[in-house]
């Protein structure tokens, strides 16, 4: 059996955690930079459990439980369970699971459980299924070749905008010319949160916590934030973030528009400037994750975005017996 202990906020913990992941999901280039400034905003009365898990006195995967703060459903708990591959198959996910399972029953009591993984994970899949797991929630992924790219065929967009009068401006321009960025840009990202297709009612963040985690921290570029203005008003916006692993390749995060501004073209001519300027500081890939019925999905497909393995999102509604 693994012994199971709680993470410590040291190098060592933090190096072991950082080398699980990139063994587990080795194209997604994690950073213990990235762990660390995760860990520092996390908002300190939302409750978050990581484990270390070792075997011969090595640490051989991890594990976190969490309360999820993007969800409006009352008493949901996320989890994750990261074995490195070579110790896969040995029981020592169930035991874990079983672990986490009993810690919730003693504290929390959840109603809802979720765990996500990806449609190239079988037997993490396998693994959800048979504990009663029901997929909810598929998220496509999309990735594109930017140096490939050609905006030739969507010149237009750039001219739909100067005749309806947007202007789009990195954040890092609004944070100098605009005192009030952060509540204009906050308060549109509420209207998008609500409106974002999902299997739960999204859940907005307070200006603080919207901020540190939206627009601070070392995978940050404020000249890869746009948004698009129309006078004083933020009405869309689109953000690129750096994989600190592998630096030629870029997230694509949010993107957004206020809702009378929708089926304008908007959307697409943010997303247009994301491309140009991934271009311009010499990025390879932009990576994009969105819900299945998600509209950026398919402005995605028409850019040009192959599609990549999904990510899958797994539900149980259980009762403490159940756990």
């Amino acid at each position: 059996m693994p012994t199971i202990r709680l993470f410590t906020p040291t190098d060592r913990d933090y190096a072991a955690v950082t080398q699980i992941e990139a063994a587990v999901w080795p194209d997604q280039y994690p950073t213990e930079d990235s762990f660390r400034y995760r860990d520092k905003v996390r908002p300190a009365d939302r409750y978050f459990q990581r484990l270390m898990i070792e075997e011969e006195d090595a640490v051989v995967g991890f594990a976190a439980y969490m309360e999820t703060a993007w969800s409006a459903t009352p008493d949901e708990y996320l989890f994750y369970i990261n074995v490195h591959p070579d110790w896969q198959r040995r029981g020592i996910g169930r035991a874990t699971y079983q672990y986490i399972m009993d810690v919730l029953r003693r504290e929390k009591q959840p109603a809802v459980l979720i765990c996500d993984t990806r449609d190239d994970k079988a037997a993490s899949i396998r693994f959800l299924e048979k504990r009663g797991y029901v997929r909810e929630a598929r998220y496509p992924r999309s990735l594109l070749d930017v140096q490939a790219f050609d905006h030739a065929p969507f010149a237009r967009y750039p001219e739909r905008m100067t005749a309806q009068g947007i202007v789009i401006k990195t954040l890092a321009q609004l944070m100098e010319s605009d005192p009030d960025w952060a509540r204009k840009l906050w308060t549109l990202y509420g209207v998008v949160v609500q409106d974002e297709p999902g299997p739960t009612p999204g859940k907005v963040k307070s200006l603080d916590e919207f901020i540190k985690e939206n627009t601070q921290g070392p995978a940050f570029e404020a000249d890869g934030y746009f948004v698009a203005t129309d006078g004083d008003r933020f009405v869309g916006f689109s953000q690129l973030w750096r994989n600190l692993g592998h630096p030629a390749h870029l997230q694509q995060g949010w993107t957004g528009v206020d809702r009378p501004y929708r089926q304008k073209g908007i959307a697409t001519a943010i997303k247009l400037r994301t491309i140009a300027w991934a271009q311009q500081v010499g990025a390879t890939q932009i990576e994009s994750d969105n819900f299945e019925t998600n509209p950026m999905y398919d402005i995605n497909m028409r850019l040009g975005f192959q599609p990549a393995p999904a990510i899958l999102g797994y539900k149980k509604e259980v009762k403490d017996a159940e756990l």
